[in-house]
């Protein structure tokens, strides 16, 4: 494997990671807002 094979490779994981993080912040917040109304 080259160098810049896994420079490609660690931007990419790194990128899923990102939107990981991003998807399950939004899906909390979601989650939480639902159960708050819920509650009500």
């Amino acid at each position: 494997m080259t160098r810049r094979r896994s420079d490609e490779m660690s931007a990419a994981r790194a990128l899923g990671l990102g939107l990981a993080i991003v998807f399950c912040t939004i899906f909390g917040t979601h989650l939480v807002l639902v159960l708050t109304a819920a509650a009500k």
